[in-house]
């Protein structure tokens, strides 16, 4: 099988790498990423070379502006990335429709917990 014959990934299968650190910064426990929609558009940097740096998110409220991300939590072992990638595009037609332009889904697995 040649290069060429390679079946293409998935257009919502992310790397393991992407999967455990994309929301690194959030929280000391942060959650493992399901699926973005934004996926092909805007990759996720692998620190490479001698002095790697692990990109670090951080979370801030903002007013008066326009939604950027929003975040979809599922009750774990409920949603594939496949199924987040085929629901996207619909959340995200919603929103435009609405006025909101740009807008990213994120979709994350997370349980309620009793504090």
């Amino acid at each position: 099988m040649s290069a060429s014959d390679t079946p293409a990934a998935a257009p919502y299968v992310l790397s393991d790498w992407e999967k455990a650190n994309y929301y690194n910064g959030i929280s000391s426990d942060p959650p493992e990423l399901l699926y973005r929609s934004d996926l092909l558009e805007n990759p996720f940097p692998v620190p490479k070379g001698r002095f790697p740096h692990l990109p670090v998110k951080t979370v801030h409220g903002v007013f008066n502006t326009p939604l950027i991300v929003i975040w979809i939590a599922t009750h774990p072992g409920t949603t594939t990335a496949k199924d987040a990638y085929e629901a996207s595009p619909d959340i995200l037609a919603l929103l435009k429709a609405n006025g909101v332009e740009g807008a990213v889904s994120e979709w994350y697995e997370g349980a309620v917990e009793r504090l």
